[in-house]
């Protein structure tokens, strides 16, 4: 059903109030706090009406109301407005001094300078191997022993291989240039079994005997696909009375051990891009309906989502405006770097 005017600046000034106070509101209260021209009783049978059609909700029976996940969903989808930070939360979200050849650091500060930003807790999930070209190189060391090491953008990765023959280094040449001629070009998630069958194929007709390269080739495949996670105000969520129940803050503070399941919920959307935010139980992560997710894929030259999970009533377009702000930031600088 399509919501009147009215309708609309009731629920959004319900969502706003409890965005700010956290606690359930009534007719009255709202009327004084937003200075509404209408009468306490027309106020109650709208929010009584919104309440029917599944956009507030009681939270006992003798409260105010407070916003369902449908009208969340609602007000982002309609009300979310562009949020101007000042100069002091700029300030909160600079990052001096930040080593851009360290990854994990330069995520480590991000994760930190947002959940101090939002008051929320914050995930930085980077692909280990990242959309781009890769370039191979094989190199002898020891007895019967190569490196094989893959190059992508500022990182690279290595992979130590037994051999059961000892390759010369103009074989180590030749393997380079099959690995470059059958693997560089490719993501990541593209280097699958038919490419590295080629690789087997190719190598096998140039240089049997070296044929235990493979094996590693294989290996470092599966390594270029994994994500590295980093979290940032752990503890955070506990502040909010939301949280306050002993058994929703043990299953908070449990899912924070499981990184892999918490891994396995953001990458799935990696690759969208752009905001999606997740109200109550559609937080993968987080099964709660207390709890809510704004996940930004921001593409350019940041390989990174940010994951932010907050209480359901965070103040979305301020969260969204620190996030948007700090990844502008750090591109900008990449691009010169």
């Amino acid at each position: 059903m399509e919501l009147d005017k009215r309708k609309q600046d009731i629920l959004c000034a319900v969502i706003k109030a409890y965005i700010e106070t956290g606690a359930p509101i009534g007719s009255k209260a709202l009327i004084e706090r937003e200075g509404l021209t209408v009468s306490s009783a027309t106020v109650r049978n709208e929010m009584n009406e919104l309440e029917r059609l599944g956009y507030l909700r009681k939270p006992h029976t003798s409260a105010g109301r407070i916003p369902s996940d449908e009208g969340y969903r609602f007000y982002i989808a309609t009300a979310l407005s562009d949020y101007r930070l000042n100069r002091e939360e700029k300030q909160m979200l600079s990052l001096p001094d930040l080593d851009f050849r360290d990854h994990d650091g330069m995520f480590n500060r991000m994760v930190q300078s947002l959940a101090e930003f939002s008051g929320c807790t914050v995930f930085a999930l980077s692909p280990v191997g990242r959309d781009g070209c890769f370039a191979f190189e094989i190199m002898p060391v020891g007895e019967n022993a190569v490196i094989l090491a893959v190059a992508s953008d500022r990182t690279v990765h290595t992979c130590f291989c037994k051999m059961q023959k000892r390759p010369l280094p103009e074989e180590c040449e030749v393997l380079t240039k099959i690995f470059n001629r059958v693997l560089s070009g490719f993501s990541a998630e593209k280097i699958g079994d038919v490419r590295l069958l080629l690789l087997e194929h190719e190598v096998a007709a140039r240089l049997p005997h070296l044929k235990d390269i493979c094996a590693g080739a294989r290996k470092l495949a599966g390594d270029l696909k994994t994500y590295t996670l980093h979290i940032g105000g752990s503890t955070n969520l506990l502040s909010y009375p939301e949280f306050a129940n002993i058994e929703t803050a043990r299953a908070y503070i449990g899912i924070l051990d499981r990184h892999e399941q918490i891994v396995e919920a953001l990458r799935k959307d990696f690759y969208q891009g752009n905001i999606t935010i997740k109200i109550g139980r559609e937080n993968l992560v987080f099964d709660s309906p207390y709890a809510s997710m704004i996940e930004i894929v921001p593409g350019g030259t940041l390989p990174v989502m940010l994951g932010v999970m907050g209480p359901t009533r965070m103040d979305y377009s301020r969260i969204i405006a620190g996030c948007n702000h700090l990844i502008a930031y750090i591109n900008d600088i990449l691009e010169e770097y």
